[in-house]
């Protein structure tokens, strides 16, 4: 048993300089890993808080798409636009018979045709488009679910009817809600009619508000994925563009930091085992098995990784706030990345799970045949 620690013992005094070495560069690139992981679990949030704190509804326009097609954002958002058949090239025909068209055919003196159009949207009704709309619910009965119209007075008087009474809009029949006085509410409500549809409804066009970003970046996120042309604000676009290009390449350059380090800590290992047989050969001359040579080896790395990554974890801090002071400086609002060291624990588990791997692979390699080689040349 001395023996076995006098080779062990001198074992680690000739790899103190490969030690130091290797652990100087794995400290540097756990720490810029450690570092783009806390970046990137901020970043979002960063840019989302920047849109919110401008205080204004965050929205987009899309084409040919359903309140479905983002179900999980539906109740946090407000989808008002046009449909074919229901609010452009529609007809409303009441039970009397009297119908309105939401375009007319007009013929000037000289002879030109033009065509007239009413402006008359359909909506989604979602809590958030209840209470965008709760200011006008004491002066007028606005849509509150599927199948409910809201009319003007000029409209209903088109068509002779009045509340609770229905029309047709092609194949669908649809409640008036309420007729409001066009002229005198004009300043909260400036459309023909507002038709209310299920979710299912496809818009030709339609404008999609939220009140927080993170909802909107979702629901956009969402409809591009399902093919969906989407489209936002210029400014919100291209910081959402980026926003998307930024956490790719993090997630890139985490993913190759993290090779990186594997490959080091393999290639060192690796090198350490093979190139220095002749300690493992001792060993197992002196009576030291697989499990004990395993032991040895795996502790010193182990011991290694340890420190690098604690060491990693405080340096990154470091590096996290200079790359939010840098973002600061640049959007000129507060930038904050949270450094978490459960990163480092998982880290730490899931390298250490491939070492014990790696270590138990090799040192089964160094079989009877190295024994001898090395015993003939003592």
């Amino acid at each position: 048993m001395k023996r076995i620690l006098k080779l062990t013992f001198n074992e680690i005094k000739h790899l103190k300089w490969t030690v130091l070495v290797t652990a100087l560069a794995l400290t540097l690139f756990t720490a810029s890993l450690f570092a783009v992981i806390f970046v990137y679990a901020d970043l979002s949030g960063n840019v989302f808080n920047y849109f919110d704190g401008e205080g204004d509804d965050m929205s987009f326009y899309a084409k040919s798409a359903s309140a479905k097609d983002v179900t999980n954002e539906l109740q946090s958002g407000l989808f008002v636009g046009e449909a074919d058949g229901i609010t452009r090239s529609a007809v409303l025909t009441a039970y009397g018979g009297n119908s309105v068209s939401t375009e007319t055919e007009v013929v000037k003196g000289d002879g030109s045709v033009y065509y007239e159009s009413l402006y008359c949207r359909a909506v989604v009704v979602t809590q958030f488009y209840l209470d965008a709309y709760r200011k006008a619910f004491d002066v007028v009965s606005l849509p509150k679910k599927s199948g409910e119209i809201l009319l003007a007075d000029t409209i209903a008087e088109k068509l002779q009817v009045n509340v609770d009474d229905e029309i047709t809009i092609g194949e669908r029949n649809f409640t008036v809600c309420g007729v409001y006085d066009k002229k005198l509410f004009s300043s909260l409500l400036d459309y023909d009619y507002l038709v209310s549809v299920d979710e299912n409804t496809v818009f030709s066009e339609v404008n999609v508000s939220f009140n927080k970003s993170e909802n909107m970046y979702n629901a956009y996120l969402t409809l591009q994925k399902n093919g969906v042309e989407a489209e936002l604000s210029g400014f919100a676009q291209a910081m959402m563009d980026n926003l998307s290009l930024v956490n790719g390449f993090l997630i890139a350059i985490a993913l190759t930091i993290a090779t990186v380090n594997i490959l080091i800590l393999y290639a060192v290992f690796a090198v350490i085992l093979r190139n220095r047989q002749s300690y493992v050969c001792r060993l197992k001359i002196a009576g030291a098995g697989n499990g004990l040579i395993f032991a040895v080896y795996f502790t010193i790395i182990i011991v290694l990784l340890a420190l690098i990554c604690v060491a990693g974890f405080f340096l990154s801090k470091l590096m996290v706030n200079s790359i939010m002071d840098a973002c600061t400086q640049a959007f000129e609002s507060p930038f904050t990345a949270h450094t978490d060291f459960g990163v480092c624990a998982v880290y730490f588990a899931a390298v250490g799970v491939l070492l014990v791997l790696l270590c138990f692979f090799i040192v089964r390699k160094i079989d009877n045949k190295a024994i001898v080689s090395v015993t003939r040349s003592d």
